[in-house]
């Protein structure tokens, strides 16, 4: 008996300790953030102007590999949106978050899923996300619309367009995209927001 007491005593001064270092690592997390781009933490929408006109750009922080309290401090600095790129990984997460904001009476965050959507994970994707950027044929666009709640609001997707013909990423082709487009619009489960695209890496900055 006094021996399980003692390991419970450590277990308890290990949970203790874990505590500590997540709050150490979320109050750093926040003075580098605060350091090095003040403009950005502001506010998470930034209005552009180009050649083609006024853009507004919305920062989302990619949290891969990040803990619920350094996604809160980050939170709690202005930003709003955040990114996850695995579904398993981001399911506790998102929950944690979601009961620590709510215990501070703080606003939920706007979850971006910019992953590579697999079929056998679309329902996950539509009952937790706000926005899956990385949508590229038409079965993901159905089963999206198929199991995006009724009570929510429909789901912000971006199409991800293939810019060129690398092995390794998704994307539908450029020729392809306006098909595809006019098929999602007809979805009234969803909502058309955009494209996501990633050129392939490049020296020349010009």
């Amino acid at each position: 008996a006094e021996a399980l007491g003692r390991i419970a005593e450590l277990d308890a001064e290990l949970e203790r300790t874990r505590a500590r270092l997540h709050d150490a690592e979320a109050e750093n997390l926040q003075r580098r953030a605060k350091r090095s781009r003040p403009d950005l933490l502001a506010g998470t929408t930034r209005r552009i102007e180009t050649p083609l006109g006024t853009m507004y750009v919305t920062i989302t922080e990619d949290d891969k590999g990040q803990p619920a309290e350094a996604i809160q401090a980050v939170h709690g600095l202005g930003v709003k949106d955040f990114g996850e790129n695995y579904l398993q990984e981001s399911a506790l997460k998102m929950q944690a978050v979601g009961e620590r904001l709510a215990g501070a009476a703080q606003a939920q965050p706007n979850w971006h899923f910019i992953g590579q959507v697999q079929s056998n994970k679309t329902r996950g994707l539509a009952e937790r996300f706000d926005w899956v950027h990385s949508v590229d044929r038409l079965p993901i666009v159905r089963r999206l619309n198929e199991q995006r709640p009724f009570h929510a609001e429909p789901l912000n997707v971006c199409l991800q367009v293939k810019l060129e013909d690398e092995p390794t990423k998704a994307g539908t082709a450029p020729q392809d995209l306006p098909a595809l487009a006019a098929q999602v619009a007809t979805f009234d489960r969803l909502r058309l927001r955009g494209l996501m695209c990633m050129p392939p890496p490049t020296e020349d900055m010009n």
